[in-house]
């Protein structure tokens, strides 16, 4: 092996292990979402509990398409605390449709897709809380083919003691511009896809200065 052959084995190692990190794993699960069959969504409710409802819903592909983003009325009231995070008040809401008058074409939308959230497992859990208070079919939503952005953001850009990080502080950590209004539907999926792409983009890097350092060996 020549000095120059071995110098680039030893860049590629390198490389190959920064792909093995943890956020090089993350960017790799980022590059399998981004193609047409996988929706980002994101919602605002009325609380946390398992009482509550969502007041608010937004749904996107992965050219920021706009294929759902309304409001909600609920049968349960805001509780303070959730108030004064997405300043949503229940006069807001006197004239906006119910959960069953648009939960088909949210089933629509999300069944048979990837279905990406940065906190998808409450919002799939809200999902099944609109369903259980109007008496409707909650399995499908079980079924949904889903991805927890959060769980891949704590694990790139690293974790509280709790194991969680805000959409917030991981944009922040992928210098990732917030887009829209933060704590709106809409804003948190439009984020959560920029931040989907902006981890795609550490792995697609690392992939192409591989391709170059081996072609160059054929030099």
């Amino acid at each position: 092996m020549t000095t120059k052959a071995f110098k680039t084995a030893i860049e590629i190692a390198k490389l190959t292990e920064k792909l093995n990190s943890d956020i090089g794993q993350a960017s790799l699960k980022a590059a399998t979402l981004l193609n047409e069959n996988t929706v980002f969504f994101d919602i605002e409710t009325t609380g946390l509990s398992q009482l509550d409802q969502i007041i608010e819903i937004a749904i996107i592909d992965v050219n920021e398409k706009v294929l759902l983003n309304t409001r909600v009325k609920p049968t349960v009231d805001i509780s303070s605390q959730a108030q004064q995070v997405h300043k949503i008040s229940m006069f807001d809401l006197h004239d906006k449709p119910q959960w069953p008058a648009i939960v088909n074409e949210v089933k629509s939308l999300l069944e048979g897709k990837t279905v990406v959230a940065f906190n998808v497992i409450s919002d799939q859990g809200m999902l099944i809380n609109c369903a259980i208070a109007h008496n409707l079919d909650k399995d499908w939503i079980r079924w949904l083919n889903t991805v927890y952005v959060m769980r891949m953001s704590a694990s790139a850009f690293g974790a509280d003691k709790y194991g969680r990080i805000s959409l917030a502080d991981a944009a922040a950590a992928a210098k990732v511009d917030f887009i829209g209004l933060a704590q709106s539907a809409l804003g948190d999926a439009l984020t959560t896809l920029e931040l989907v792409k902006n981890l795609y983009k550490y792995s697609t890097n690392i992939l192409e200065q591989i391709k170059e350092l081996r072609v160059s060996l054929l030099n």
